[in-house]
């Protein structure tokens, strides 16, 4: 699912719609952008003035059998702020179990997503 994801981006984009940030979406999400707003309150954070925090998105999609959801962690490449993005690079994965009883926590998510920008 994710690779087909991958390629329909790729090809077509991803309407803003489907992004589940947007109320009332229709269809089922399968984005989300941007992404890691928690990541500056970590105390190991990497980034400040002269290494920025970039800018991340996910794509994700459940397995096969419902019990996990699995993320694509991307960010933009740009020769400068105001320049147009000249690369979108995949940097890396992550994964959470959909039943919320478990171990798991948001904190898990947000040092993922603290790897794929670092």
């Amino acid at each position: 699912m994710l690779r087909a994801q991958i390629k329909r981006a790729f090809e077509k984009g991803i309407p803003a719609t489907r992004n589940n940030g947007a109320p009332n979406a229709d269809g089922y999400p399968t984005h989300r952008c941007p992404v890691g707003d928690r990541v500056n309150e970590l105390t190991d954070v990497k980034f400040d003035s002269s290494r920025p925090l970039p800018w991340a998105g996910e794509l994700y999609a459940e397995s096969d059998d419902g019990r996990t959801m699995y993320r694509l962690y991307f960010i933009e490449r740009r020769a400068d702020w105001h320049q147009p993005t000249d690369r979108i690079i995949g940097c890396g994965i992550g994964s959470k179990p959909v039943d919320e009883s478990t171990a798991w926590s948001n904190a898990d998510q947000t040092r993922d997503i603290h790897v794929a920008m670092d």
